[in-house]
Parts: C-alpha cells; structure tokens; sequence
C-alpha cells in the first residue's frame, strides 16, 4: 500500500492571523481607553460595534445595545435629531463634525460629534463609524463665561466715564464705549491688548504706566487728577485706580475709572487767577478791601484790611447788610 500525504505551508496564513489579533487588541485597548463614545452603525442604524463608553451613556450594557438603533435609548425627538444626523453623513459620504444635544438617564449633555462613512471592498457606503466627546462641562463654562461677559459690559457700559481693566503686563483686557472713543476708536474692542504706548502720547503713557506700577507694587488704590487726551482734545480727568487680586490674593492686574472734570478744574483755575489778581491789584493800591457773601460768610481780606482795623487774620468779624 502507498501512503500518500500532502503538505501545506500555512506560516503566511499564520502570520496573517496573528497580525489581525494583534490588530484587534491594539484597536480594543484604543476604544476602551479613552471616555469619548465610539461606535459603529450599519445602514439602518443599528449598532454593529460599541465601547463601554457608550455603554455608560446609556445605562446599559454593550451587549444590550448591539443590533438595536438610537429609537431603543432616546425619546423620539432625540433618536429623530441623531439619525437626521446620520442620515446626511451616509448619503454625503463625507467626514462631518457637529454638536449632539441629548437627554440622558442623569441629565442634559452636549456631545461634540464626529461621524464618517463605512464602506465595504467596493468603495460603497454600507455604514456609518461616530466618535462623540461630552463637552456639557465646557459648554457651561462658556455659557458662565458668556453671562459674565454680559454683566461686566453692562456695568462698565453704564458708567458715565472711562472704565478700562489691564493685566499686569499693562495689556487692556476691557474697556467701555467711553474708552474707546476717548482714545479714537471705534470700538472697544480695537482696544483690547494694547498698551497705553499704542494709544496716548508718550509723555502721558509713561505717567499712566508708572501709576500701574505703583497700584500693583503698593496694593493700595490710587486716586490723581490728570492729562487725558480725549479724542485730540487735552483735558482733564479724576482718575481713580485699583488692583485686581486672584484667589490667593496676589495682583493680576488694574482696573480704572476716569471722568472729566475738565470744566470744573477750568473754573477753579480762573477763581484762583481771579484772587491772585484782586490780591496783586489791592497791594498795589495800598487799600483795604473785603468781601463777603450774601450770608455773611467772609470769602476775601486784604493784608492792607488787617493792618487799617488791626484786626488779626484769624478775627471773626460780623457785617450788618
């Protein structure tokens, strides 16, 4: 009798095998170590794949969810938004990328969804894979970012002055309207990250810059009268500035508000001259003069008064109108 036997060399098959074992550990350890949902859908939307993550968003198992679509875990008009979702990646047959509001078993969440098409050897669509990211923290944060933004603006928007916060390093981070139009912009916003170099004249940016340095060297407030050139026009403005602290009490930067006594200084200005020169002209004259005002109150003496009733400048005196 003859033994016959046959051969086969199966070491490429093998090594084939052990490569998509190999590939398919990679591919679970990348699926399962990451919190983003990641899943694959057939045509009609049923689940052919999924991680634990998906798993968890769900309140359910995995094994729970394949062959099942997004109508068996989400009202209506939520399985009716993501398969309209769906629907527009398998018939574009393009990568797309957009936010998911859905209502879960323990609340509202906002997911960043990435969703692609499946195809098979031919090059056809016979599915869908998705990659959706909770973003419902960060989408606070912004929504509290944006409310705070809005008060802010209110609140420097409705003071009759110039308000303006910077950092440490002098940069604005804010400013109202006021501001803006001072320093002749149209908007606040052409004014954030600028220096008080990029706006005023250079004499004046130095004076501001050096009363920042003392603000957040000391941590005390400061209050001056100053320059301001508003829009080309010198004038004169109280300005009252203040450090920011962060939580552990270390300065961040300043906050200022600034606003036009230009009229009164002018004024204060003229009585001032106005005394000097009544004061000039009762010395030249050798004469005694007074004044007072219609209740009495004394508001002038001249030297030469003093001298001609003897009466000291500390006397009160009574007059009878």
């Amino acid at each position: 009798a003859l033994l016959h036997s046959i051969v086969f060399d199966v070491t490429r098959r093998r090594l084939l095998e052990q490569t998509l074992r190999e590939q398919q550990k990679l591919l679970h350890s990348m699926t399962e170590g990451t919190s983003d949902a990641i899943y694959i859908k057939d045509w009609a939307g049923r689940y052919l794949m999924c991680n634990s993550a998906v798993a968890r968003y769900l309140n359910t198992s995995v094994a729970s969810i394949l062959g099942e679509d997004d109508s068996a875990f989400f009202s209506p008009e939520d399985a009716h938004q993501i398969m309209e979702g769906d629907r527009r990646v398998l018939e574009s047959g393009a990568v797309q990328t957009y936010e998911e509001h859905l209502t879960m078993h323990d609340g509202h969440h906002t997911f960043l969804s990435t969703k692609g098409p499946v195809r098979n050897v031919n090059g056809s669509v016979v599915g869908l894979f998705g990659i959706a990211r909770d973003i419902t923290g960060r989408k606070r944060m912004e929504e509290e970012l944006r409310a705070r933004d809005a008060t802010q603006t209110a609140i420097i928007e409705n003071q009759p002055g110039l308000v303006w916060l910077k950092d440490c390093d002098g940069r604005f981070l804010a400013v109202n309207s006021a501001f803006a139009k001072a320093c002749m912009k149209n908007h606040p916003a052409e004014v954030i990250g600028l220096r008080d170099l990029d706006l005023w004249p250079e004499e004046l940016a130095e004076k501001y810059m050096a009363d920042d340095q003392a603000v957040l060297r000391t941590g005390t407030p400061l209050n001056v009268v100053e320059p301001v050139v508003d829009q080309g026009m010198l004038k004169w403005f109280e300005t009252f500035k203040a450090p920011i602290f962060d939580t552990q009490g270390a300065a961040i930067g300043t906050t200022g508000y600034a606003r036009d006594i230009t009229e009164r200084r002018q004024n204060e200005l003229l009585l001032r001259e106005n005394e000097e020169r009544l004061s000039a002209a009762t010395l030249a004259a050798n004469l005694g003069v007074f004044t007072y005002t219609l209740n009495g109150s004394k508001t002038f003496f001249s030297p030469e008064f003093h001298a001609l009733t003897g009466l000291s400048p500390g006397s009160s005196l009574r007059l009878s109108l």
